[in-house]
């Protein structure tokens, strides 16, 4: 090994440490003067391994267009044979699955399982496995999810690996999350922090336990919530892991927002916001963006959310991030709904419903649902119905989204003078939020106390 090929290996190094601590643009300062060493000396292993490495901290960043073109670079340069290019599809997998291309993510994962299994490298193919399972938790194919995830499980026991073992059990806990299943949810995530724990992961303890504090925020238990919320937070603080402190202070943001202290909420978000800047990461800029929309809507502050959230889609579009320009663009109708512009409101949620239709089914189904009411209210009561109709479908596999989905349903068919309806959607929608413990504060708590009070002001106006 002469000394240049030393220097290279000492980059890369020390590219893992400073994108570890989210130091992002010296890691890729780092990872670019490794491929100039690498180039210089033909080694192609070692190039392809610095563009895959460029191109995981721009994925990391949001910067999806410069991340698929590292990887493209790589893959020109893989044989067929070589293993290190199944590492490259997964990591192409999920650049595309961020793109919004979830068809072309499957492929690209099934492509590293084919050749990990030619290997014989079952730590390869227990990713490549999970990320399959990733791709269909995207797509709300929750039965597909959990299949993959549990396969992936039973080869990560095999060879020994339990950090990729703690990440699944804790994919698993997003999956019954996301049904509303949150006693099944904890114990997977329980399990992942034992397990984090056990190995001393310390990054990914603070994970799950957000993880579990969202449940508690979303079942009306705060204290517990913002408890495990400011635990993750500390442990942020204390490894120095800045990418993480962003994301748990955008929570406990959120946290205080639903629960009307806003002071609170709005300093949390804007120190949040410093720090992502701060850490030139686009990415996370773009989702505290979003966060801080959603909480100055909550909160009534609705020029502020217009210009946040026209801050992050343009911060989506500029980065290839189609999902996020999708919700970010019906939260703008929801906002437009909220000040009642429905010109205005129909168009971001028809922009919306277009962006997310084969993506992102569950968001299309419930911007079908915010459309549905912006017809009511301009009296096109058959399109109201026929919205209601097509998005009623595509939220039945998460009872949260189901449920606030039925709220809107009632208020459109009272509109459309069928009460019976209206009464037997209000109803099983107060149904759902019973069984999940929904609190009154939360998104669905909200929702219904609004629907009821519109359904008896209905009432009123009638008699």
């Amino acid at each position: 090994m002469n000394q240049k090929h030393r220097k290279a290996l000492l980059l890369l190094e020390k590219g893992n440490l400073e994108e570890a601590q989210s130091f992002y643009p010296q890691a890729l300062r780092s990872y670019r003067q490794a491929l100039v060493l690498f180039t210089d000396l033909g080694e192609p292993e070692g190039i392809m391994e610095a563009h895959q490495k460029l191109a995981d901290v721009y994925r990391f960043q949001g910067q999806l267009r410069d991340a698929f073109g590292e990887l493209e670079k790589a893959l020109l340069l893989a044989d067929e044979p070589h293993l290190i290019k199944a590492s490259i599809y997964n990591s192409l997998g999920k650049v595309l699955l961020d793109m919004g291309k979830p068809e072309e993510a499957l492929e690209a994962h099934a492509k590293a399982i084919k050749i990990s299994e030619r290997h014989g490298d079952l730590g390869v193919k227990a990713k490549s496995l999970g990320n399959i399972g990733i791709v269909h938790l995207g797509l709300s194919n929750y039965q597909e999810s959990e299949r993959y995830h549990r396969q992936a499980i039973k080869v990560t026991q095999q060879v020994g690996d339990k950090r990729t073992e703690g990440a699944f059990w804790g994919n698993l806990g997003a999956i019954y999350q996301n049904q509303g299943l949150h006693a099944k949810a904890k114990l997977h995530y329980q399990q992942a922090i034992d397990i984090a724990r056990q190995i001393g992961n310390t990054v990914a303890v603070g994970v799950f336990l957000s993880n579990l504090a969202h449940i508690f925020q979303r079942t009306g238990q705060f204290d517990k919530a913002e408890e495990l919320y400011l635990e993750a937070l500390e442990i942020a603080r204390q490894i120095g892991r800045k990418t993480s402190v962003c994301r748990n202070l955008i929570y406990l943001s959120g946290l205080y927002s639903s629960l009307g202290k806003s002071e609170q909420a709005i300093a949390f978000s804007e120190e949040a916001i410093s720090l992502a800047r701060d850490l030139e990461n686009p990415d996370l800029e773009r989702v505290i963006l979003g966060e801080l929309g959603t909480h100055y809507t909550m909160l009534g502050f609705y020029d502020k959310a217009i210009n946040t959230f026209k801050l992050s889609i343009a911060n989506g579009k500029k980065h290839g991030n189609t999902r996020s320009v999708g919700i970010d663009t019906g939260n703008l109708g929801d906002v437009m709904l909220a000040l009642n512009r429905l010109p205005e409101a129909k168009k971001y949620f028809t922009e919306a419903i277009t962006i997310c239709s084969g993506l992102l089914e569950v968001a299309v189904g419930a911007f079908q649902g915010s459309l549905a009411v912006v017809y009511s209210r301009q009296k096109d009561h058959h399109a109201a119905l026929e919205s209601i109709a097509k998005g009623q479908k595509l939220v039945q596999g998460i009872p949260i989204e189901k449920g606030k989905f039925l709220c809107k349903k009632a208020q459109v068919y009272h509109a459309a003078n069928q009460p019976i309806v209206a009464t037997e959607s209000f109803i099983a929608a107060k149904n759902i939020a019973k069984d999940l413990q929904v609190g009154p504060r939360s998104t669905l708590g909200n929702l219904l106390f609004e629907t009821e009070k519109y359904l008896s002001s209905f009432h009123q106006e009638e008699e």
